[in-house]
């Protein structure tokens, strides 16, 4: 749905991808998770306690992905999947990734 741009410079025999930036879409967990819990006499757990901790564990999951380098690894794995199918020749392929704040910029 990101907007692209291909350029072609016939006269250097270059083309241009401006491609959007890799970004972190959502965070789920892939297994079924079942909370069970059992309020005791000094420690009363409710379903919205249960919440908030797992509200925060998935706040906490996307700061970790974010800071790693996941976003990197897709860009790479963009790039090297765009060569792999764009022709081989006298032409030099430059690929460009840009932010949504640089496409609002335009």
């Amino acid at each position: 749905e990101k907007r692209f741009e291909v350029e072609v410079n016939e006269t250097d025999r270059q083309l241009y991808l401006h491609l959007p930036a890799p970004e972190l879409l959502s965070v789920d967990l892939s297994d079924d998770l079942e909370l069970v819990g059992k309020s005791g006499l000094w420690n009363r757990i409710t379903d919205q306690d249960r919440t908030l901790v797992m509200n925060e564990f998935r706040r906490d999951a996307a700061a970790h992905a974010l800071a790693s380098d996941l976003l990197e690894q897709a860009r790479t794995e963009a790039e090297k999947r765009l060569r792999e199918v764009l022709p081989d020749g006298d032409w030099k392929c430059v690929i460009l990734f840009h932010s949504a704040e640089a496409e609002s910029e335009k």
